[in-house]
């Protein structure tokens, strides 16, 4: 607890094609479905914490350029016929320092404060896929 850590999402269900039980889950969908509602809940929660004087996305707000953020989703797939299994992990880069005259802005690595933060990432995605 307390140690910085990324995002991380653990997707399993059985599959029994005999009984059907879960033969309509589409995987796939499910998956782009949780990276959407995570990386909306990753961008607002950095949002709410740039310093005061930036308002809203984009370049052009007080003190220079909005900082952004990059996610980067890895997915690790481990399949078996009888089972779905997908990992997602979701590493979050924000925008250090403002940009140099037309270039582009350098990221460092972001990760969550620690286990506690993560947990309300998940409950959010939770909630807003409902």
């Amino acid at each position: 607890q307390g140690l910085p850590c990324w995002s991380y999402f653990d997707l399993e269900y059985d599959v029994d094609t005999t009984s059907g039980l879960n033969s309509q889950v589409d995987g796939n969908e499910l998956t782009r479905r949780i990276i959407d509602a995570a990386s909306d809940v990753l961008r607002e929660s950095f949002e709410m914490s740039w310093p005061a004087g930036f308002s809203g996305r984009g370049p052009g707000r007080e003190g220079g350029d909005a900082p952004q953020l990059r996610i980067e989703v890895l997915v690790l797939d481990s399949h078996r016929t009888n089972k779905f299994s997908r990992h997602l992990l979701l590493r979050t880069h924000a925008s250090q320092g403002s940009r140099e005259e037309g270039g582009e802005p350098r990221f460092r690595a972001a990760p969550l404060s620690g286990s506690e933060h993560a947990g309300r990432v998940a409950r959010a995605v939770t909630v807003r896929l409902g």
